[in-house]
């Protein structure tokens, strides 16, 4: 595992899924286990969390001893590949638009934000873009998921 103190010595070549998720917990944002696409009936929703209690970790990172439960080396998702981030509180505040662009130029513009700045940009594997905004805690309130309001035009 990684700690906050190596995180410059993190290598996305080698690491092991227990080494993303330490990174991602050392960047301050909140992972979670998720469901793999194989663990679901087909055609069933495979993206989101493996996790029935998911919903009370929103508030901040977990404590370390539910972390190295979940992603410890003997933990119960350190092989797990599928992870997902809570956004809003649990996660510095963070939030996701999720843009994609691979379905239409109107999408790569921005869509319904173009005056976000991007400060995260993460290639999905079907070409769409994700860029990550940290927010002041006063911007938005997140609903019940973690999610904040939709953004639309105005």
């Amino acid at each position: 595992m990684i700690g906050p103190a190596s995180i410059t010595d993190f290598d996305p070549d080698f690491a092991s899924p227990a080494e993303w998720a330490a990174m991602y917990r050392a960047s301050g944002l909140q992972v979670i286990p998720c469901f793999s696409p194989s663990e679901v009936a087909k055609g069933g929703s495979w993206k989101r969390p493996k996790l029935s209690e998911w919903a009370e970790f929103q508030g901040g990172l977990v404590s370390e001893t539910v972390f190295a439960r979940w992603y410890g080396p003997a933990g119960e998702h350190s092989a797990r590949d599928n992870m997902g981030m809570l956004t809003g509180q649990a996660s510095g505040n963070v939030f996701v638009i999720d843009l994609d662009d691979q379905k239409g130029p109107a999408a790569a513009d921005g869509g319904a934000a173009p005056s976000l700045s991007t400060t995260t940009v993460s290639n999905q594997k079907r070409g769409g873009r994700r860029p990550a905004e940290a927010v002041a805690k006063s911007c938005f309130e997140p609903d019940r998921t973690g999610m904040p309001p939709p953004i639309g035009r105005p």
